[in-house]
């Protein structure tokens, strides 16, 4: 999948949980210190990527995302984004 398709389904993803509009989920915008996320939140954030990607997250995957771009640099090196030359 494209870096862009993969931004896009995660910023709905966390807006959906955290009931934001998907403007107000920045890329680089971190889940808890930026938005406002609890532990619980993150954690359904964590289990949403998972399940919308169709990829099974370790604990040291799960400390990673911690914003949309973890998300992406997680599911890089899992293979299932490949990062535009900009984004590289």
């Amino acid at each position: 999948m494209d870096e862009a398709s993969a931004r896009s389904r995660l910023r709905r993803v966390v807006a959906g949980i955290l009931e934001l509009d998907v403007e107000k989920v920045p890329p680089d915008a971190l889940f808890h210190e930026d938005l406002g996320a609890t532990s619980l939140e993150r954690m359904e954030i964590v289990n949403s990527v998972a399940t919308e990607f169709r990829v099974s997250l370790d604990p040291d995957d799960a400390v990673a995302v911690r914003s949309v771009e973890g998300a992406l640099d997680v599911l890089e090196e899992r293979g299932l984004v490949v990062r535009d030359e900009a984004g590289a």
